[in-house]
């Protein structure tokens, strides 16, 4: 849930900041989501973020039904970004 993530948002930025480690978030959202057309998108979605993730990293809604986030805790480590964009 949303309240559980940024929770652990909390705790990470904390601990981020007692350890001077860096730390990433991710966020995702759709453009124009439509209740019924974004259910499967999501689902894709969180199928890619969970399969890249890392056992330290935490998936969550950052905003129920509107944007994702992965905290990518310790050292992040991303190589590449890529943005894509579908019309």
């Amino acid at each position: 849930s949303e309240s559980l993530f940024k929770g652990a948002l909390i705790r990470d930025c904390k601990r981020a900041d007692r350890s001077s480690h860096p730390l990433a978030l991710v966020l995702v959202s759709l453009m124009a989501p439509t209740a019924t057309e974004s259910t499967p998108t999501w689902r894709v979605t969180i199928e890619a973020l969970s399969s890249i993730k890392r056992d330290t990293d935490i998936v969550g809604w950052f905003e129920t039904q509107q944007t994702l986030g992965l905290i990518l805790s310790e050292r992040p480590y991303l190589p590449s970004l890529r943005i894509l964009r579908s019309s």
